[in-house]
């Protein structure tokens, strides 16, 4: 049985997107998480500071929605909530975060047709510092279990 994870910082609780705020508020967000240097998913180094990284998440948001449209999928949400499927918790993952939660949801909880997946970060995975868009990468319930 397969489920998905959500990790994430208890103090600000699941389910929460940087890329549901505008980009002041992303931005402040970004820095103040870059201030706490021991957190792993704060996602800031000197090449993506001052909004670079909200700019660069914005367009591999972009290209994996557009991407699963082209696929056939019915996402619900313009950007994703962020998880990991696997059939057991990753304790590695909760080093991204100084305090972390997990939700486990099983699969079958899901309309799969509403779900896409990468395999690795979607960062690397969809080159946002190239113009080319990669015609892979981006998998469906279906096609991940295949992989």
């Amino acid at each position: 049985m397969y489920y998905l994870y959500h990790y994430f910082e208890k103090e600000h609780g699941p389910f929460v997107n940087l890329s549901d705020l505008n980009d002041d508020e992303a931005i402040q967000v970004q820095i103040d998480l870059a201030a706490k240097s021991e957190v792993y998913a704060k996602r800031y180094s000197k090449r993506l500071a001052n909004g670079k990284y909200i700019f660069v998440r914005r367009i591999v948001e972009k290209r994996a929605y557009s991407m699963f449209i082209r696929k056939g999928g019915k996402p619900q949400r313009q950007v994703p909530y962020y998880g990991i499927l696997s059939e057991n918790e990753l304790e590695e993952c909760y080093e991204w975060f100084i305090d972390c939660g997990v939700i486990k949801i099983p699969i079958d909880e899901f309309d799969k047709s509403t779900l896409s997946f990468t395999y690795g970060d979607s960062f690397p995975t969809f080159k946002p510092w190239t113009e080319e868009e990669p015609e892979y990468n981006l998998y469906t319930y279906d096609e991940i279990i295949d992989i």
